[in-house]
């Protein structure tokens, strides 16, 4: 079976635009500079402080860590973290129902006095 090799003519079309050039993605491991080190600080205070744990800003300071690198090892941490199970028993009833609250007693009996007896 031989096939066609004729095609039809291309449209005229302007000629392209060169290809803008090449911009290099930058890699995860390295952070982009900082163009404000003090607003770098007050971030890593600030995720630090969310977390619960300020006492770790210095570290990440001393370490020269970025804002996103903090982030991820906070957020690492609190993924490691053991979650606490309740002991609590959904169907055990709660210790003030159990017993009287004198408070209550006396409310009440209030409530009776001052209502109409037929209403």
């Amino acid at each position: 079976m031989t096939e066609s090799t004729a095609t039809a003519p291309a449209p005229s079309m302007p000629p392209a635009a060169p290809a803008p050039a090449a911009v290099p993605a930058p890699t995860a491991s390295v952070a982009p500079p900082s163009t404000d080190p003090q607003a770098e600080a007050v971030a890593i205070a600030e995720l630090c402080l969310l977390a619960g744990c300020p006492e770790r800003t210095t570290e990440f300071l001393a370490a020269r860590m970025s804002a996103a690198q903090v982030r991820q090892v906070l957020l690492q941490a609190r993924a490691d973290q053991v979650e606490i199970a309740s002991h609590h028993l959904a169907n055990a009833a709660p210790a003030a129902a159990t017993t009287t609250n004198p408070v209550l007693d006396a409310v009440r009996k209030r409530i009776a006095l001052t209502t109409p007896q037929g209403a």
